[in-house]
C-alpha cells in the first residue's frame, strides 16, 4: 500500500462554489484521496491521498482545469500579472471612448468599433471559462455573463454587451488585486527575518543560511540584527523590540536565560543565542501559518451561501429562457422585447459579489488582525462576534499573539478552535 502524502495544487482557474465541486468530484475518484481543502482565494487545493502526483494533476485536467504542484507555499499565490491589469485598462478606456463618441459623433460605426474592441480586450478571458464549462455541459457566472454580452450584440446594443464584461472584468481584477494585498501582508512577516545568520562554533565563526541552521547551535545577534530564529539567550544583555511580532510597543530587557523570537530586533549590545526551534517551528512562521489556515476554514454563512449558489445559477438560466420563451409563445407577445428582458435579467441576477462577498470580508479581517496583533485562527469567531453571541465552541471573542496593553484582547476559551 503506497504511504499517504500530502499534495497542494495550484489551479488558477478555480475561483468560486461551482468550480470547487466539480474539481472536487473528479479529485474523488483518486485511490485513496480524502481530506480536501479548498482554497478559492488563493486559487489552491490541498489533497491527502495514496496516488502520485502526475495522477492527481491528470485529474485536475480532467475536470478541465489547468494545475501545478506547488513548491513551496510562499510561491503558492503568483502577483496578478500587468498585462492582464492592461488588458482591463485598454477595455475601460475603450468603452468610456465609445460612450463619449457616440454622443459626440454621428456616424454610428465609430462607437460600435470601440465597443466591439472594449468586448475583445475585456471579455476573452471570460468567454474562454465560459467556453471550458460549456464542453463540461455545465453552467456557471462565466456562461452567464458570456451570455448576456452576445444576446446584447445579437440585439444590436454593443454598448450594453460591452458594458457587462468590461465591468465584470474589472470586478475580477479588483478581487484579485485584494488577494494581492493580503498575500503581501502575510510576506512581509516572512521577510522580518534575515536570510544568513552567523553561527559560533569553538574557534570560529560562519555565516550560514537560516534554513541550515538546526536547534542547538548557538548564534551571534550583533547590535541593530534582527533575530533570525526563536532560543534562549546564553550569553549577553541588550533590549529587545518585538512590537514587529507581539505588538509590544515598547523595548524588552533580554538576559541570560530569556527566549528571543525570529523577526525581532536586536537593540545596543550583542547577544549569544541557542537556536530552540528550525525556521519552520518559529512563532513568525507560526503567525502565518495560522493565518493561511484560517483562510481556507470556511464560515457558516459561506458555506451555506455556496450550497446555494450550486441551484441558483441553472435556477435562472431556466427562469431566463422561460422570460424569452413563454410571453411570445403564449400570449403573441414581441419576441425581441421579451429576449432582451431576459438578457437584463441574467445580468441582474449575477451573483459572484454574493459569493464573494463574505470569504472578502473574513479575509481582510484575519489580514488586518495580523496588522494589529491579533491572530484569529477561524473566520467563525469573527462571524459569531459580529452576532453579538458567543462562539458555539466555547470562544467569545479572540486573543493576541502578544499585542500591546491598547489592543489586548481577552483570551479565547478554546485556543485550538479559535485562537492561538
Amino acid at each position: 500500500m503506497s504511504a499517504r502524502v500530502t499534495t497542494v495544487v495550484c489551479v488558477p482557474e478555480l475561483c468560486c462554489a461551482v468550480e470547487e465541486q466539480r474539481l472536487r468530484d473528479s479529485l474523488s475518484s483518486l485511490p485513496g484521496a480524502e481530506s480536501m481543502r479548498f482554497d478559492l482565494l488563493r486559487h489552491t487545493v490541498e489533497l491527502d491521498h495514496t496516488s502520485s502526483d502526475q495522477e492527481v494533476l491528470e485529474a485536475v485536467r480532467s475536470a478541465g482545469y489547468s494545475g501545478s504542484v506547488a513548491k513551496a507555499r510562499r510561491e503558492l499565490r503568483q502577483p496578478t500579472p500587468r498585462s492582464r491589469m492592461m488588458l482591463v485598462g485598454a477595455s475601460l478606456l475603450l468603452l468610456v471612448a465609445g460612450a463619449v463618441s457616440e454622443f459626440i459623433l454621428s456616424l454610428p460605426l465609430i462607437p460600435m468599433v470601440l465597443y466591439v474592441a472594449a468586448i475583445a480586450f475585456g471579455g476573452w478571458e471570460i468567454a474562454w471559462r465560459a467556453l471550458r464549462w460549456l464542453r463540461a455541459v455545465r453552467l456557471d457566472v462565466n456562461v452567464l455573463m458570456t451570455a448576456a454580452a452576445v444576446g446584447a450584440v445579437i440585439l444590436g446594443d454593443y454598448a450594453e454587451g460591452a458594458a457587462v464584461l468590461v465591468l465584470y472584468s474589472l470586478s475580477l481584477l479588483l478581487e484579485s488585486l485584494s488577494i494581492d494585498r493580503t498575500h503581501r501582508a502575510i510576506s512581509e512577516l516572512f521577510s522580518l527575518t534575515p536570510p544568513s545568520a552567523i553561527v559560533l562554533s569553538p574557534g570560529a565563526r560562519r555565516s550560514v543560511a537560516v534554513e541550515e541552521i538546526r536547534p542547538g547551535q548557538i548564534v551571534l545577534i550583533r547590535p541593530g540584527d534582527r533575530v533570525p530564529l526563536d532560543g534562549d539567550v546564553v550569553e549577553g544583555i541588550s533590549s529587545v523590540d518585538e512590537s514587529a511580532v507581539t505588538g509590544e510597543s515598547l523595548p524588552v530587557f533580554k538576559e541570560k536565560g530569556n527566549r528571543v523570537h525570529a523577526g525581532t530586533l536586536n537593540g545596543r549590545g550583542s547577544l549569544h543565542v541557542q537556536v530552540t526551534t528550525a525556521s519552520e517551528g518559529s512563532l513568525l512562521h507560526r503567525i502565518a501559518e495560522y493565518v493561511e489556515h484560517a483562510r481556507s476554514r470556511k464560515t457558516v454563512l459561506q458555506t451555506q451561501t455556496e450550497r446555494f449558489a450550486r441551484w441558483y445559477v441553472p435556477g435562472i438560466f431556466l427562469s431566463a429562457t422561460a422570460l424569452a420563451v413563454v410571453p411570445p409563445i403564449l400570449f403573441a407577445e414581441p419576441f425581441n422585447e421579451w429576449f432582451y428582458r431576459s438578457l437584463t435579467m441574467l445580468v441582474i441576477s449575477c451573483p459572484c459579489a454574493f459569493l464573494l462577498s463574505t470569504p472578502m470580508a473574513v479575509v481582510s479581517a484575519l489580514t488586518a488582525g495580523v496588522r494589529l496583533g491579533a491572530l484569529i485562527r477561524s473566520g467563525t469567531v469573527l462571524e459569531f462576534h459580529g452576532r453579538g453571541g458567543d462562539h458555539p465552541n466555547g470562544c467569545s471573542v479572540g486573543s493576541t499573539v502578544g499585542a500591546s496593553p491598547r489592543r489586548r484582547i481577552a483570551p479565547a476559551r478554546r485556543p485550538d478552535e479559535c485562537v492561538s
